[in-house]
């Protein structure tokens, strides 16, 4: 009789902490899991629904001709196959937010729910921020100014490990002619939130943070106009820290706001001058940008009417960079070339940006990270 009570007892005590395990188990897991355990089955919606969605309706003039060309080659469009096991209800939402279907495969593969992508369309917006680029064009043969979408959404997770970053897996990709620049990419959003800690002694290790450059609804069928979305470089680093400013602490950012500018994020000491005087830039400035002109116009072309830019953007203190030589290739003999060593002078905005641009936009000149965050805490940006 003693032995069966022991036997029960010890039958209770290890179911107690089967379950205590289960519960651990479950509160450990990150939120992605709870977007399948937690939301409830998305609803059927009807054919007429769908078709609303050109995404969805296969007599859509653009979607067709991506099925001729599967059949053309015998070979199914991997993106298009990915859009059709994703529920049907999740691909109208995200349309109705303004994505491409292609913005709406990463952003499933992701695991995010419904409620935390935010909506582009909207006149404020959390995590969103316009960011500025150039791209060439054939047909002119120079450079274009363009608009974009920069989305950050930051989350809670459970555990003690982090932050946990996903990037854009267009952002990853190489470019062409820039070797390693989806490495590179990665690294430099790396080093920005590690001096977003810094500088606000912030504790991101229960967060997960999501980078995105969407293509858009508005480029269905004008993808090339934002370069399918593979786009590089670092002057989008003033804009990526707005952008994660706004995602942590929910505060919304008009979308008539762009900024652009690169940060300094390691110590190297560069060469430079401002006023024929050598100075030493600290971590978190910011950097004056190329084709401000171009960017500029694509601003007031879109009716956007604030923009951040970079305080050595702009006399009198214009920012005068030394270049070191660099090796650029070899000649027919197989001889190294180098590039002429030179300094180098930022383009000043006063000069540059045409008056009737200037007209039309308000311009928040920073230095650095400290007055990034001033211009978005006093609501300048809102």
């Amino acid at each position: 009789m003693r032995r069966k009570t022991k036997i029960i007892y010890f039958l209770i005590i290890s179911g107690v902490v089967v379950i205590i395990i289960l519960l651990f188990f479950l509160s450990t897991k990150t939120s992605s899991d709870v977007f399948y355990r937690q939301i409830p089955p998305f609803e059927e919606i009807s054919e007429e629904e769908a078709k609303k969605c050109p995404y969805l309706n296969e007599n859509n003039p653009i979607i067709a001709k991506l099925r001729d060309h599967e059949k053309i080659f015998n070979r199914p469009n991997k993106e298009l196959e990915k859009l059709s096991q994703i529920p049907k209800q999740f691909v109208v939402r995200c349309y109705e937010k303004g994505y491409h279907w292609e913005d709406i495969n990463q952003l499933w593969d992701w695991k995010l729910a419904d409620q935390e992508i935010p909506d582009l369309k909207t006149k404020q917006r959390i995590g969103v921020i316009n960011s500025l680029l150039v791209l060439l064009s054939w047909k002119r043969a120079d450079y274009i100014g363009t608009v974009c979408d920069l989305v950050v959404i930051v989350r809670k997770i459970s555990g003690s490990g982090g932050p946990t970053i996903n990037i854009d897996s267009k952002l990853l990709n190489d470019l062409p002619m820039m070797p390693n620049s989806g490495n590179k990419t990665k690294k430099y959003f790396q080093r920005i939130i590690n001096l977003f800690c810094d500088e606000k002694d912030i504790n991101l290790k229960q967060r997960e943070i999501f980078i995105f450059h969407p293509i858009g609804a508005e480029r269905f069928g004008k993808e090339e106009t934002i370069a399918y979305g593979r786009i590089g470089g670092k002057s989008g680093g003033s804009s990526f820290y707005l952008a994660l400013l706004s995602a942590l602490y929910e505060k919304p950012i008009s979308n008539q706001v762009a900024s652009t500018g690169a940060l300094l994020v390691s110590n190297k000491n560069k060469k430079q001058k401002i006023n024929d005087r050598e100075i030493k830039l600290a971590k978190g400035t910011i950097f004056p940008i190329k084709y401000l002109k171009e960017k500029a116009f694509a601003c007031a072309e879109k009716g956007i009417n604030n923009l951040v830019l970079s305080k050595y953007q702009s006399s009198p203190n214009l920012l005068l960079e030394f270049r070191p030589s660099k090796l650029i290739g070899t000649d027919n003999d197989h001889k190294k070339i180098y590039s002429e060593e030179k300094w180098v002078l930022a383009e000043n905005y006063q000069q540059v940006v045409d008056s009737e641009v200037k007209e039309k936009l308000q311009v928040h000149f920073a230095e650095n990270v400290k007055d990034l965050r001033e211009i978005f805490f006093r609501g300048k940006l809102g």
